[in-house]
């Protein structure tokens, strides 16, 4: 490893240690950029070049940078197909056995799903996963 590509990994180390704290302070952008001497331009910057680093050493993975590059990655080339889901009616006993948490999103499964109902949603997950 040459020293750039040495100095660039310890970089990114610290400024993803850095998103980290900012992330775990609870604080706003703003309020973090401020107390550490930083601009919010400069920190954007950071997260955005964490990330790409992140991704890139994910096998497969690309950083799609607008709506068009997402969609043009899309394969329209094979069928769409949907997973019919009953639902039991809930009767307010059930607790949440199973919960999955993705980007922004949470799944919760309580304990009184049906065996056929869990199949279903984790086949209809790990197609989209």
């Amino acid at each position: 490893m040459s020293l750039n590509e040495l100095t660039k990994q310890v970089r990114l180390r610290q400024w993803a240690d850095d998103i980290n704290n900012r992330l775990n302070s609870g604080m706003r952008v703003r309020q973090w950029c401020s107390e550490q001497g930083i601009s919010q331009k400069t920190y954007y910057y950071r997260l955005r070049r964490v990330r790409e680093e992140a991704i890139a050493k994910v096998p497969g993975k690309q950083l799609a940078r607008t709506e068009k590059d997402i969609f043009s990655e899309v394969d329209n080339s094979s069928p769409v197909s949907f997973a019919e889901i009953t639902c039991n009616k809930y009767d307010g006993n059930a607790t949440s056995a199973i919960t999955v948490h993705f980007g922004n999103s949470v799944l919760e499964i309580n304990n009184v799903a049906e065996q056929e109902t869990i199949i279903k949603t984790l086949i209809a997950l790990k197609s989209i996963c």
